[in-house]
């Protein structure tokens, strides 16, 4: 037997198994479960239709971890000891104080390697490059309150989670606005970018 019939019966044998798991996984004979063309049409009618996709918000994960009676909602008190869990896990050297490579190694691990959970200044309140427990309590609390529902105070995890850019996406109106002179001292004139 050639190389050449060794692979494509490989080739063969690759398909035929791949085609049954696909088809398996199918509610019916069919094929494969396929989005109607009409959504993908226009762009408009794709902007409507993303069929209940939701993004976690920075730091999502971590709160969604807190919640240990599975209420789908957060107290003060779960965040608390759930954030005694979390240092635990985020100070690898146990010394009980998060350096800013524990704190950026955590953040990554749980998946916000670039937001508020990886920045320094969110937790280290005091400046000393250290993070205590009683910092990162309170660093997360500062930021759980950035989700709480203003009109009971609880933090239900729907919070937690917002739609795609690409949903209600509105491109930000770039401006340009004449500056005027302050005063007689002051004859500068420019030119300022607005964003809104």
């Amino acid at each position: 037997m050639t190389m050449r019939n060794v692979i494509a019966s490989l080739s063969t044998l690759c398909f035929v198994t791949s085609f049954g798991a696909v088809h398996a996984q199918t509610a019916s004979g069919e094929g494969p479960e396929t989005l109607p063309p009409k959504i993908f049409s226009n762009k408009e009618a794709a902007k409507r239709d993303l069929r209940g996709v939701r993004v976690a918000k920075p730091g999502a994960l971590v709160f969604a971890s807190f919640d240990t009676d599975s209420s789908l909602v957060l107290t003060d008190t779960e965040i608390s000891e759930g954030s005694v869990r979390a240092f635990k896990t985020a100070d690898k050297n146990g010394d009980g104080k998060m350096s800013i490579f524990e704190q950026q190694d955590w953040a990554a691990a749980v998946g916000a390697h670039d937001g508020p959970l990886a920045n320094s200044m969110t937790f280290d309140a005091n400046l000393d490059r250290q993070v205590s427990p009683t910092e990162f309590t309170e660093g997360l609390m500062r930021i759980s309150r950035a989700y709480i529902d203003p009109g009971n105070g609880e933090l239900p995890l729907s919070n937690l989670l917002e739609a795609p850019a690409g949903a209600n996406h509105q491109p930000r109106e770039e401006t340009i606005e004449e500056i005027k002179p302050m005063g007689q001292a002051d004859n500068r004139s420019g030119v300022v970018l607005t964003r809104r």
